[in-house]
Formats: C-alpha cells, sequence, structure tokens
C-alpha cells in the first residue's frame, strides 16, 4: 500500500533464488554435496563478499576509486538493480547453505542430527515459507504492528518461530501425507484432488491388496 510495484519488485527479487536453488537440486549439489565441494565453497565466498559489499556500502567507495564513472548514476542503480540494497542478510544464506551441506557431506553425525531438526520442516516447506511471509508481513510491515527488531532480538525471534514452525511440521505429518500448500499445488497439478490423510492412503493400499 502506497508503494507501486513493491510486489511486483518482490517477485522479481525473489525469483533468481529460487532459479538457483532449483539449478543447484538438478546439479545434485544437495544430494552429493562432497562432489561439489568447489562449487559449495564458492557459493559460500560470492555469499560473504556479498554481504560485506551491502554491509558498508562498499560499492560506494570501489566506484568512488573511478572518478571517470559516477557512482549515482552508475554504481548505485547497478547496485539497486541486482537486489543488494535489499538486505545484506539475504547473501549470507549461500554461506549458510554451503557450510551446511558441507557438514553434511563429510559427517554422519551432522547428517543425522540436522535432518532430525530440518526433515519435517523442509517436507512443508512451501507452507513454512507462506506462513513466515505472513506472520513477519503482519508483524514488521507499518500496515501491520510494525514490530522493530534488533539483531539480537530479531536472531532470537527467528529461532523461536523456526522452532514452532519445526514442531508444528512433525505434528501435521504424523497425521497428514503432504503440507496444505504442498497438498493444494499437487491437487492442481494431477487436476484432481490428492490423498491427504495418512488413513486414507493406508485404506486405499489395504484395499488394492
Amino acid at each position: 500500500r502506497g508503494i507501486p510495484g513493491a510486489l511486483l519488485g518482490s517477485l522479481i527479487f525473489n525469483l533468481p533464488f529460487f532459479l538457483i536453488g532449483l539449478l543447484a537440486f538438478r546439479l545434485g549439489v544437495f544430494e552429493r554435496p562432497a562432489d561439489h565441494r568447489r562449487l559449495l565453497i564458492s557459493a559460500m565466498l560470492v555469499g560473504a563478499a556479498l554481504w560485506a559489499v551491502d554491509m558498508w556500502s562498499l560499492h560506494e567507495s570501489l566506484w568512488a576509486w573511478l572518478p571517470v564513472i559516477p557512482v549515482v548514476q552508475v554504481a548505485r542503480p547497478i547496485h539497486n538493480g541486482f537486489g543488494l540494497v535489499s538486505g545484506s542478510g539475504v547473501y549470507l544464506s549461500f554461506t549458510y547453505i554451503g557450510a551446511i551441506a558441507l557438514l553434511v557431506a563429510f559427517s554422519k553425525v551432522w547428517e543425522q542430527s540436522l535432518a532430525a531438526i530440518f526433515g519435517a520442516a523442509g517436507r512443508l516447506a512451501l507452507t513454512n515459507y507462506i506462513v513466515q511471509f505472513a506472520v513477519l508481513s503482519v508483524l514488521i510491515y507499518p500496515y501491520g504492528f510494525g514490530v522493530k527488531f534488533t539483531p539480537q532480538s530479531g536472531a532470537a525471534a527467528a529461532v523461536i518461530f523456526f522452532a514452532a514452525l519445526a514442531v508444528f511440521s512433525r505434528w501435521w505429518l504424523a497425521r497428514f501425507r503432504l503440507g496444505p500448500a504442498e497438498w493444494l499445488l499437487r491437487s492442481l497439478t494431477y487436476a484432481r484432488l490428492q490423498p491427504l490423510r495418512r488413513r486414507a492412503v493406508q485404506g486405499a493400499s489395504i484395499s488394492g491388496e
């Protein structure tokens, strides 16, 4: 509200991250992280570098060393066009993901521990994404409660919020095969309602036998 094109801009900014994740999945980065060690390390370094550039506005300092190229007319539009202005923390996700993938690749203990924590939430990834977007939008933006988080309170709130989603995901998957959003998407994909409750699937398999 009051910001023309904000929704379209948000979609344009987030789309490349979805495509990067899809490409990584198709390349088998998450299934065979040990085979993609160089790629993961490169992603970690790029994420950290982009975070540093945005955190301290280094793009303006770097461009300022070249006086023939104006900062305001060139550097800032390029910076904004690539979405760097949208938040330095976004690019640290590459560093986080790379580090977690390497831990999983070289330690079965880490793999089992992380699967126990994130597995159920990952199976409801679309549902949890929508819930996060809705809840945080109402909490943070002016049309909602306008809550202001410090780095410390924001980190604590993130841990608590994700823990709640993880508990909900485990509870939901104990009763249903798919998350609500995942079920809706799959039903639309196959053009017919998919079984949702676990008992319905078990009953179908027994009758089929």
